[in-house]
């Protein structure tokens, strides 16, 4: 009599696709300032971001890298693609005194997931784009939908926070380094925003939402270069936690100070809902919901306004869980920024979000709007 073969259990994906550092890079922050002296003013451009480190598990060395490369291959490495990171260190420049701090790698090798274009990124999560302010702002917190060429979704939470200019330490490669302040008054009291994004193939909107604000306690007590040591640790402690399977037990993990819930799905065929459902009841009256359903289930061209960014992609995702087990096949873009408006004329059905700012602007393109302002 035959045997059944054994079945072997395959442990749960982890929730972490990739950690990133966002903000507008230091020498840059030299260059408005100059222009605010030259004016005689202290309004200041806005700055370029892009992204300054990116974290993606597995967290090992590089030694440790190279010694499992050379006895085993990666199955899935074909399905990613490498990035390159390169920093350039300060010069230092004759007669200062200044001592050239420890050389580091020039560059590193990240493999990035699928379905995240690193180009793209900065201005989704700056959508308002970056401006040094004159006090600290409040933290906020926005979500992303990313898709690939084959439609398949990835997640994101971007908390921003903002850090004062005139911090002496600034951080290359991995390395401190000691700086002197070279701001004038215009930009040494200023503070500059920098965002950390967490990227994850399933919507814990409200679950990244915690880790990130436990993690942002952290940030605003360091120096600028442990800033990029914490995330890593950070981004490490959320590569180890597993996707909590299907069924009516959830995952809790301890953050500290917070406990953070990971709800499961209540069977493989359902989606994650990690959101507060009754949002879009509180945004629209009944009949606007009924309306805004309708248009779903029709495929219109539909764009969401509202001059809160968080309130985009949580909104635009409840109508998607309305639809369960229905499912929007188009496309679907909950956040705009200024440089992405022009999406909005594709010919297609889609469901996009902008910010109320930009309703004039995108009511022109359209020629018959059939908006639904917030």
């Amino acid at each position: 009599m035959a045997e059944a073969a054994p079945q072997h259990l395959a442990l749960p994906s982890g929730l972490l696709e990739l950690c990133a550092l966002l903000g507008a890079p230091r020498d840059s922050l030299r260059g408005p300032d100059q222009v605010a002296q030259k004016r005689g003013g202290t309004h200041l451009p806005s700055l370029d971001p892009e992204v300054l480190s990116v974290f993606v598990p597995p967290f090992v060395s590089k030694e440790d890298s190279q010694t499992a490369g050379a006895n085993c291959v990666t199955p899935n490495k074909s399905k990613r693609r490498s990035f390159r990171k390169k920093r350039e260190k300060p010069k230092a420049e004759p007669g200062n005194g200044l001592l050239e701090g420890p050389r580091g790698p020039d560059s590193e090798d990240v493999c990035i997931p699928n379905g995240v274009d690193l180009l793209a990124l900065p201005q989704l999560c700056f959508p308002g784009g970056v401006c040094v302010a004159s006090e600290p702002k409040e933290d906020g917190v926005h979500f992303l939908v990313l898709t690939d060429v084959c439609g398949t979704r990835t997640h994101g939470v971007v908390a921003q926070f903002y850090r004062p200019l005139h911090d002496e330490h600034c951080f290359y490669n991995g390395q401190a380094h000691w700086e002197p302040s070279r701001l004038s008054g215009s930009m040494a009291g200023g503070f500059v925003p920098y965002a950390v994004c967490v990227v994850s193939r399933f919507p814990y909107y409200n679950a990244f939402r915690d880790c990130l604000s436990c993690l942002l306690t952290h940030l605003k007590s360091c120096k600028d270069f442990e800033v990029e040591n914490h995330i890593k640790d950070f981004a490490a402690k959320l590569s180890l936690i597993p996707s909590p399977p299907p069924g009516p037990l959830h995952l809790t993990y301890n953050m500290k100070p917070l406990q953070v819930v990971f709800p499961s799905r209540a069977d493989p065929e359902s989606p994650v809902i990690d959101l507060d459902l009754h949002l879009p009841l509180l945004c629209f009256r009944p009949e606007k919901v009924l309306q805004i359903l309708t248009c779903l289930l029709t495929e219109q061209r539909i764009v969401f306004f509202s001059s809160n960014w968080a309130l985009l992609t949580l909104v635009t995702e409840c109508f998607l869980v309305y639809l369960h087990p229905l499912q929007w096949k188009h496309t679907f873009v909950p956040i705009l920024s200024g440089q992405m408006l022009d999406f909005v004329m594709a010919p297609t059905s889609f469901l996009m979000g902008c910010h109320l700012d930009h309703f004039e602007e995108v009511s022109k393109v359209r020629c018959r709007p059939r908006e639904l302002e917030r």
